[in-house]
This record gives C-alpha cells, structure tokens and sequence, in this order.
C-alpha cells in the first residue's frame, strides 16, 4: 500500500478554485468556501500565525489532523 502525499496549503488552494469552476450553483459554493475557509483557519490556528500566511507556512506538507483536526 503506497502512503498518501501529505497536502501543502497550495494543493487546498487550488483543490478549492478547481472545485469553484466546477460548479454554478450558489449553494455549493457557499458550502465549499465555508469549508476551505475551515481549513484556513485550521493551519493559521495551528501555526499561532497573525498576520496570514507565509511563503513556507503555504509549501509545508500538512497532515490531515492538522489540516482537518482528526
């Protein structure tokens, strides 16, 4: 069995834009941007950043109970 690739905070990122272009319906974009934003506020938190993210804070490899909190 092959590990997963841990996620950087670019994959979220471009997860999320490609999902947005996916879709046209307002709901589900409501629904994707609360959960994207989730994950935001999931690695600012765990990082104790104040000021938004860094250029290294965005290319580490997150782990899922980071990113996802389990």
């Amino acid at each position: 069995m092959t590990q997963k690739r841990k996620k950087s905070m670019a994959d979220i990122s471009a997860q999320h834009a490609r999902l947005m272009a996916m879709t046209e319906i307002p709901e589900r974009q409501t629904k994707i941007n609360n959960i994207e934003s989730c994950y935001r506020y999931a690695i600012l938190d765990h990082f104790r950043a104040p000021f938004g993210f860094t250029d290294r804070m965005y290319y580490k490899p997150l782990t899922r109970r980071i990113y996802a909190g389990y």
